[in-house]
């Protein structure tokens, strides 16, 4: 099985607006692709919802569904976190 990394801009913009990157999610985890995120993804995601909700016009509930829906189809991979952290600085 194919792998690849998604970071939390691509989850973000998937959640403002249900386009390409919303798109892009499924066809790769319908084609058998495991997306992978390091940890830190849904933190990030948590961090900024408030603009979100803003520029997506979405309910919180909304959000919150479309969130879960994603998290299902996204893995964690442990130990990404050490080298996203060398980019981080």
């Amino acid at each position: 099985m194919e792998k690849l990394v998604i970071d939390a801009n691509i989850v973000i913009s998937a959640l403002i607006k249900k386009g390409f990157a919303f798109d892009l999610i499924m066809g790769l985890s319908k084609a058998g692709i495991k997306l992978v995120s390091p940890d830190f993804l849904w933190e990030e995601v948590e961090r900024t919802k408030g603009k979100i909700l803003k520029y997506s016009k979405l309910e919180e509930n909304g959000l919150d569904f479309l969130i879960r829906f994603l998290s299902k189809r996204i893995y964690y991979a442990q130990g990404l976190q050490k080298v996203y952290h060398c980019f981080l600085r």
